[in-house]
């Protein structure tokens, strides 16, 4: 890729909760995000290199969760940071790459988001012609458990056992901090367009990070600690400017949270755009292209990296840094011996393993479990264990939520 320019839209809260299981409504939303942007980069193009005909390429992923296991569908997209077009004299693609925009300009895009998504929503008939507001709760009828899951994730409050209804309890420090938006960000009715990170031209590893930070997983292991009350803590990513930095909740309603971020089947979270897509005129010569300008700058590269197709090991660790070629036993590197396929033989060297030779039978689908009455009473006071040592720290589980515009 040329240069990337990353981006990201938020949703108001009542459209939240739609787009968290209507997956054929979020695809609507994020084409209707990325015509806009695209026609941004269009109308730059034309107005200050004089083309007409460019065209545009992006990916966009969809994340379903915020931080402190909340549930916030939006979606983040990487845009090409310009335009192609086909050089003089042949069909060759030429990138131009564009200026980023300044605040005023995503001032007017995030505008542009918000009347053409609600424009598409009224046509669709998800909104009332006279409020915006959606016309009725189809899921909630039909999935009555997954849909009070997603509104308490959504609300940040307590889905199952006693304390149902209420906030879930956090940790807070005393002081509270003042954020501002930042710059190249804007707010307009609860759309929330970013359009502040920018990758120069053939920067990999920049490149290669964000990708990461787009496909993370919505759960840190790192961060979760199972606390002598049975409850479970969740530390924050970031400090809130409430001063909240963990979150404590109750084994089950830890579940109900990561049920809420669950996709739809079927749901693609990960979207190409533009000559991105599978069918587009010039993708094939601009990945091509981005192939070729890494190999004239970049230092030679070893067998593994040369291969067209990563190893499976090769994508454990670089996904989930999970490294498999190592023995833990004497820590020397395993090789590939052979690949034996024929059932008998892997049958009689199991069995000379110690190991089972067949494996394990399905389990039998089942109902959903009783969920009415099986709450688990709270913790009385502050769980010491979760306290750093020197912090002051202010248990709030009635903490009183402010009103969203």
């Amino acid at each position: 890729m040329p240069a990337a320019g990353s981006g990201w839209l938020s949703l108001p809260f009542w459209l939240r909760y739609r787009v968290a299981y209507d997956h054929v409504l979020l695809t609507e939303i994020i084409a209707v995000w990325t015509r806009t942007v695209t026609h941004f980069y269009r109308d730059h193009a034309r107005r200050q290199h004089g083309i007409a005909d460019g065209v545009c390429a992006a990916i966009s992923a969809v994340q379903r969760f915020g931080d402190g296991l909340r549930l916030n569908p939006h979606v983040h997209s990487i845009f090409a940071d310009g335009v192609w077009r086909a050089a003089a004299g042949s069909d060759a693609p030429k990138f131009q790459r564009i200026k980023s925009p300044t605040q005023r300009e995503v001032e007017v895009l995030t505008l542009a988001v918000r009347r053409r998504v609600l424009r598409r929503l009224g046509r669709l008939g998800v909104l009332r012609a006279d409020l915006e507001e959606p016309s009725c709760d189809l899921f909630g009828e039909r999935e009555p458990i997954l849909a009070s899951c997603m509104t308490a994730s959504l609300l940040d409050r307590v889905a199952i056992g006693e304390r149902k209804g209420e906030l879930v309890m956090r940790l807070r420090d005393e002081q509270v901090e003042v954020r501002g938006n930042g710059k190249r960000c804007a707010v307009a009715d609860g759309f929330n367009v970013h359009a502040a990170t920018t990758v120069p031209p053939l920067a990999r590893d920049a490149l290669e990070r964000l990708c990461k930070y787009l496909l993370r997983p919505a759960i840190c292991n790192e961060r979760l600690q199972r606390l002598e009350s049975g409850e479970v803590l969740l530390t924050l990513r970031k400090r809130w400017s409430d001063g909240t930095f963990a979150k404590v909740f109750q084994p089950q309603d830890l579940i109900s949270k990561v049920i809420a971020l669950l996709p739809a089947p079927g749901a693609n979270l990960l979207r190409f755009h533009g000559q991105f897509a599978p069918g587009a005129r010039w993708r094939a010569q601009i990945t091509a292209g981005a192939a070729r300008a890494r190999k004239a700058t970049a230092p030679p590269k070893d067998e593994e990296q040369r291969q067209r197709r990563m190893a499976w090991s090769v994508l454990l660790r670089r996904s989930f840094a999970i490294e498999v070629m190592n023995c833990p036993a004497c820590g020397g590197r395993r090789e590939l011996l052979a690949v034996i396929e024929h059932k008998p033989t892997v049958q009689k060297i199991l069995a000379h393993l110690g190991l089972d030779t067949e494996p394990p039978a399905f389990a039998l689908p089942r109902g959903p479990p009783l969920l009415a009455g099986k709450g688990v009473p709270d913790a009385d006071g502050l769980p010491w264990e979760a306290r750093d040592a020197g912090r002051r720290v202010v248990v709030d589980p009635g903490f009183v939520e402010p009103a969203y515009d």
